[in-house]
């Protein structure tokens, strides 16, 4: 995978991140933009979640879906799926993350400084999914604003049973590593 490819991806998801943190994030929902789902018990802790970041620009004009788990744990497993064009997996018990080109359909070993990178990005953004979850409930989305880009999260599920499978390229699988 090139690093223009991953540079972009980090770019996208740094832009929807830094929207949500610090507050950006409404802390309760407004008629206008924020919409309220099923709620979830203030007992219930949230420890998997499946969101959606869907980004804006008059039109949609990116949708990712990140599934994750484990958010006890220093970095959560992830499965970033942006539209049809990627998917970024990250393992922490592996402590390894993955990219799928579905042109190549190879999977490309991360490592390195661009892997702990894409990490920390999604993981912030998993973090945000499981506040927003709190917040607003199954359903419910939050709009975000970052410069001139606005996007909002929707949460898909709460405590999904999510499979090891996902987080692990498919038996088979061709796999590259990335020179460091």
């Amino acid at each position: 995978m090139s690093h223009i490819v991953i540079a972009f991806l980090l770019v996208f998801a740094v832009g929807a991140v830094a929207g949500c943190v610090g507050n950006d994030v409404p802390e309760s929902p407004t008629e206008d933009t924020d919409v309220p789902g099923e709620e979830v018990d203030e007992e219930t802790e949230v420890t998997s979640v499946d969101i959606t970041f869907n980004k804006y620009e008059d039109e949609l004009v990116e949708s990712v879906n990140i599934k994750a788990r484990n958010f006890d744990e220093d970095t959560p497993d992830l499965r970033v799926e942006i539209e049809d064009e990627r998917t970024l997996i990250f393992n922490n018990e592996e402590g390894v993350g993955y990219d799928y080109d579905p042109e190549t359909g190879v999977w490309t070993q991360l490592a390195g400084t661009m892997a702990e990178a894409a990490v920390v990005v999604f993981a912030q953004a998993a973090v945000d999914g499981q506040n927003v979850a709190m917040d607003y409930g199954v359903d419910g989305t939050a709009d975000f604003a970052y410069g001139g880009e606005a996007g909002e999260i929707i949460v898909n599920e709460v405590n999904p049973t999510i499979s090891d499978d996902e987080f692990t390229p498919p038996d088979g699988a061709e796999i590259e590593e990335t020179p460091l």
